[in-house]
């Protein structure tokens, strides 16, 4: 089922500048969401989002990611009733300096509004 989207979650899809080379608006979330991440092959570790958006995702993990590799990444919002699972294409991942990694990245599909919704409220 899917949650009902906040007013916010439609600025996520209104038209950007030219001059903006995104294609979706980023949010970041009022608190701190977790999410697990994995390589195909590696354990899980655990992140939380610094900002996301219809396209893609940033956040902090404790373990770093080789760029271009495909993570499966799971998404849950604040209140842990809404879990989304994804593929992550890693375009960036470099140490943070509080330790550890600042990874960002592009979904395989984009996320429509209902999607976004739980991780805005």
């Amino acid at each position: 089922m899917l949650v009902p989207m906040p007013p916010r979650a439609g600025a996520l899809f209104a038209r950007r500048p030219a001059t903006d080379r995104r294609r979706h608006v980023r949010v970041t979330p009022h608190r701190p969401s977790l999410c697990r991440m994995a390589l195909p092959d590696g354990p899980p570790a655990a992140a939380f989002i610094h900002n996301l958006s219809a396209s893609g995702v940033a956040l902090f993990s404790d373990s770093p990611f080789p760029v271009g590799s495909q993570v499966r990444l799971a998404l849950v919002n604040n209140a842990a009733m809404f879990c989304l699972v994804l593929q992550l294409t890693v375009l960036r991942c470099q140490p943070s300096p509080v330790g550890d990694y600042f990874v960002a990245g592009a979904f395989d599909r984009v996320l429509v509004p209902a999607e976004l919704g739980p991780f805005l409220v």
